[in-house]
């Protein structure tokens, strides 16, 4: 069994008039991790605290910082800020994408950051970061992006295009993008498994497909369509988990039957060490370690025992 801890976390809750200081507790299993959320909340094993006031979508990490990027409602329109770490801890905001930006995903590889912003739903925009400078690289102005992975000496972004499900990849060697053609999904999320040198893409119907840079797509399963997925990760072993909305989670040991671990959406879930951690609203977070045994969810809350609903968006590993 997981050796389970206590970790005191500190919030510094924020308004107009005044300022209070608040402890809460929350369970984590023994990993470390850095988890994103709204209303600018980042939460460390030592501590939380809000960075700007926009809702934190995506984190990564390489390079020896954490890259985080985020979504901040402005007048009519949103703005795409992002923020770095050296630590986890102290974060700089550094700036925005411009005006109608939208984050979709954040990943690391080949010594730089490809982060991908729709700009709306006919055009996309991406930008490759190269010690912190950004620069335009756009695969083809129709394609809409939904989801980017980096595994085996390539970046493999996922998405739509004029109606169809895409994918396209950038090879370490290469500064363009090239186009693969998924069948007829249209993927939600992606993810890389080192083990097994495959990505595996979810798709908004349900499906399944893994991805190798010597075989190309194939399907891999399909997901009851009865609910909806949309985030994915995947074990050393092969197993496949996706989670979603109302509090569904499914596992490719039992496609057919979807377990319902609490009410609340699951807005992320990762594997590490092979061990599956979920992440959602209401600052829900849960555990398992085949995929189909999960522990009750857990909510984050103050010394007096009452509940902070801080919507979790996204999570990664502390290096």
């Amino acid at each position: 069994m997981a050796h389970v801890f206590i970790y005191q976390i500190k919030i510094l809750l924020n308004n107009r008039n005044f300022h209070t200081n608040s402890t809460i507790t929350a369970k984590f299993i023994s990993s470390k991790f850095i988890i994103v959320g709204n209303n600018g909340y980042v939460i460390t094993p030592s501590g939380a605290q809000q960075t700007g006031q926009c809702d934190w979508k995506y984190v990564a990490y390489g390079n020896g910082r954490y890259f985080v990027s985020g979504k901040m409602e402005e007048s009519s329109s949103f703005t795409a800020p992002y923020m770095t770490s050296s630590d986890g801890e102290n974060w700089n905001l550094t700036s925005k994408m411009g005006t109608g930006y939208e984050p979709i995903g954040v990943a690391f590889g080949n010594d730089k950051f490809i982060t991908s912003y729709s700009t709306s739903y006919s055009t996309a925009t991406y930008f490759v970061s190269n010690d912190w400078n950004f620069t335009g690289s756009q695969p083809h102005s129709t394609f809409i992006p939904y989801s980017v992975a980096y595994g085996d000496k390539m970046f493999v972004m996922v998405g739509k295009q004029d109606g169809y499900g895409y994918s396209y990849t950038m090879d370490d060697y290469s500064t363009t993008w090239t186009r693969k053609v998924i069948g007829g999904i249209t993927p939600v999320d992606i993810t890389f498994n080192g083990d097994l040198k495959k990505f595996i893409a979810l798709g908004e119907w349900g499906e399944v497909y893994a991805f190798s840079r010597y075989f190309g797509w194939s399907k891999s399963a399909e997901i009851s369509l009865t609910k909806t997925f949309t985030r994915v990760a995947v074990s050393n072993d092969g197993t496949i988990v996706a989670v979603g909305k109302d509090g569904y989670i499914v596992s490719s040991k039992d496609w057919d039957s979807p377990k319902q671990i609490g009410t609340q959406n699951w807005n992320d879930v990762i594997c590490l060490n092979n061990k599956f951690i979920a992440i959602g609203d209401n600052g829900l977070i849960t555990q398992s370690a085949d995929g189909i045994v999960w522990s009750n969810p857990e909510q984050v809350k103050d010394a007096l025992g009452n509940a902070l609903n801080i919507n979790l968006n996204a999570l990664c590993a502390i290096q």
